[in-house]
């Protein structure tokens, strides 16, 4: 990175020097914005008693201008120093100090709910989500141009957008998403995390029947993931998670999972002490007498043995006993009864350890740089793009290989790459425009649950203690970590139409924006059991709807996205602006649908995530200038 920046520095260096002779003035703009956000969040979902349970969970107030600085020059040179351009965004969010004597992320008795910041890159702390102070984008724009041929070198810390989809991310994958604090109700500029970058465009006018083709280099040594609110917080597992704006994993680690043998998350930090006791060296189960001897009543409690046998058991032979208790062999008896039964807490024994997330980002490093290239042509209206980008997958894929032993969710980002194209034509014919975009990526990575559990605990206890015990012939059939990839493909098609509705407004047209989106993962076997989020093919249809009132002071719109899986989104929001600068905007967000799911659906909108349960509404007012 360090490397990176004194390019930078040099290419401002060396075209100030080279154009200094051509400099006459600097024209700058600087514009802006401040604005207080709060957020209600509504715990049961709006499709039940509305805001029966509601609590206040983000009181944003965000600052937030740009800085834009052009050369003027008397008589311009062919290469030049164009642009230079900074853009800032710092924030307070006041829901910890309004709402911090009642409210779960504040200190539970004898720990702090979330550590105020974490010592490991990309793991976030309290200061990373109460405040921000943060130059979002600043670089510069080198040009050198002739009559029909342009070259634009942008250095520095940028947002790109690829594409044409909205809300989807097909093609644009250049920048991961920042979901710490912002989820909804905002632009993808606002979502997006800014890289340091070099990236190289060009473009030539007029080839034959093309009135425009062009390409574009992109080189990317700053390597981020996609980010989430803090997720391993405290060693509390009632408080894990719950930091105010934390979105889906809450839920998800209360939520029973076949796929885990019937345990959720919060139970599997439960059974980690009994694996690896505190001031004990690593991986002693059997070396524990407490827990063999706790085992040994659960075992006559469960009804496997008799009293009097039960009580000659050897540890081994408690051992030995395990796959067949872990596959459910023995009627009656499974792994969360097994957890459920164990006292940790309550008998003075073990405490409970909550498993922890942790990010592996790949270095920044010349050997892992990205990078990234779009070809571009035009013919008449439409407007066509080829894409190839090297990278690692922002969305991170969970390697639970040792959830148990070391209590420890590994968030790693996988090397991939993608291929894309995208297009949009005018359609006169209708007044409309029609775009689309579609990419095979060779390897994304998704969460299979198959055969985890049982791999960590049986491996780990067969190359310790027992290889040679028949018990455990065809019980362990690999290494498993739950994160798998498979060729993937995406696509989308859109369509946006003004349209008239006049007794909906008489005065002004109604925008509309359809989208229909496909994702079909090449070999994948649909399991609601063991592949609870994801679906070989995968279907969304989305609408967007807008229009303005009384000259543009009201501005309604409406987002709906169906998933084939029997699941609605919507989004609804009214801005009221008098002048433009003074604004103030009311949101709603809410997922609808059957929280089960239906027989064997598999939908990361209720399964094993239930997002129905959740609807938010957010109060805005600000000022632009």
């Amino acid at each position: 990175m360090i490397g990176f920046l004194r390019i930078v520095a040099l290419g401002v260096f060396f075209t100030l020097w080279f154009c200094m002779d051509y400099s006459q003035a600097l024209d700058t703009e600087f514009h802006g914005r401040v604005q207080s956000t709060f957020v209600l969040r509504d715990t049961n979902g709006f499709q039940y008693d509305v805001f029966d349970q509601a609590k206040g969970i983000q009181w944003r107030n965000e600052l937030k201008f740009d800085v834009t600085a052009r050369l003027e020059y008397e008589l311009e040179p062919a290469l030049r120093l164009d642009k230079i351009f900074l853009s800032y965004r710092g924030a307070y969010d006041a829901i910890f100090d309004v709402c911090k004597d009642r409210d779960a992320w504040q200190d539970p008795p004898g720990a702090e709910a979330i550590n105020e910041k974490s010592a490991a890159d990309f793991d976030l702390g309290k200061d990373d989500i109460e405040y921000e102070n943060d130059l979002r984008e600043a670089f510069i724009d080198i040009v050198g141009e002739t009559e029909f041929q342009s070259v634009t070198l942008r250095l520095g810390r940028q947002i790109v957008q690829w594409g044409e989809a909205d809300g989807f991310n097909v093609v644009n994958i250049l920048n991961p998403y920042d979901n710490s604090v912002l989820m909804f109700f905002e632009t993808p500029e606002e979502l997006a995390t800014p890289l340091w970058m070099g990236r190289l465009n060009y473009s030539r006018a007029n080839i034959g029947p093309l009135h425009d083709i062009g390409f574009e280099v992109a080189l990317i040594p700053d390597i981020r993931p996609q980010q989430f609110a803090p997720l391993h917080d405290t060693q509390y597992l009632d408080y894990n998670c719950n930091s105010p704006y934390a979105f889906g994993f809450k839920q998800l680690k209360e939520r029973n999972m076949p796929g885990l043998l019937g345990v959720n998350i919060d139970m599997v930090g439960e059974l980690v002490p009994y694996v690896r006791e505190e001031g004990m060296d690593h991986n002693l189960f059997p070396d524990s007498p407490v827990l063999m001897g706790r085992i040994k009543e659960l075992i006559v409690g469960g009804g496997l043995l008799p009293p009097d046998v039960a009580s000659g058991l050897t540890n081994q032979q408690i051992v030995s006993m395990i796959p067949t208790i872990l596959h459910g062999d023995v009627p009656g008896f499974d792994l969360p009864m097994l957890i459920n039964n164990l006292p940790l807490t309550s008998a003075g024994l073990l405490t409970s350890l909550p498993v922890h997330v942790k990010q592996v980002v790949p270095g920044n490093t010349i050997d892992n740089m990205e990078y990234g290239v779009r070809l571009q042509a035009a013919y008449g209206s439409f407007v066509g793009n080829l894409f190839y980008f090297h990278g690692f997958q922002d969305y991170p894929s969970f390697d639970l290989s040792q959830a148990i032993t070391t209590n420890t969710a590994w968030a790693i980002h996988p090397e991939q790459d993608m291929y894309g194209a995208s297009f949009n034509t005018y359609l006169s014919s209708i007044n409309a425009v029609l775009r689309g975009e579609g990419c095979m990526t060779n390897k994304m990575y998704f969460t299979d649950l198959t055969m985890v559990v049982e791999s960590e605990l049986m491996n780990w206890l067969y190359h310790r203690f027992d290889q040679d015990n028949p018990a455990w012939s065809g019980k362990i059939s690999g290494d498993y970590t739950s994160s798998v990839g498979y060729r993937t493909y995406q696509s989308l098609i859109g369509l946006d139409k003004d349209l008239w509705i006049r007794w909906l407004n008489p005065n002004d047209m109604i925008g509309t924006s359809w989208q229909f989106y496909w994702r079909h993962i090449h070999e994948w076997d649909n399991d609601s059991t063991w592949r609870p989020w994801d679906k070989q093919d995968n279907y969304r249809i989305t609408g967007f709807f807008y229009t303005d009132y009384l000259h543009g002071q009201i501005h309604p719109e409406l987002f709906v996205m169906y998933d084939t899986e029997d699941v609605w989104m919507t989004m609804a929001s009214v801005k009221y602006s008098r002048d433009g600068r003074l604004f103030f905007k009311i949101s709603q967000m809410s997922f609808w649908g059957d929280p089960g799911g239906s027989p064997g659906s598999i939908t990361p909108f209720t399964q094993p995530v239930d997002l129905t349960r959740i609807g938010e509404l957010s109060f805005r007012v600000g000022y632009n200038w």
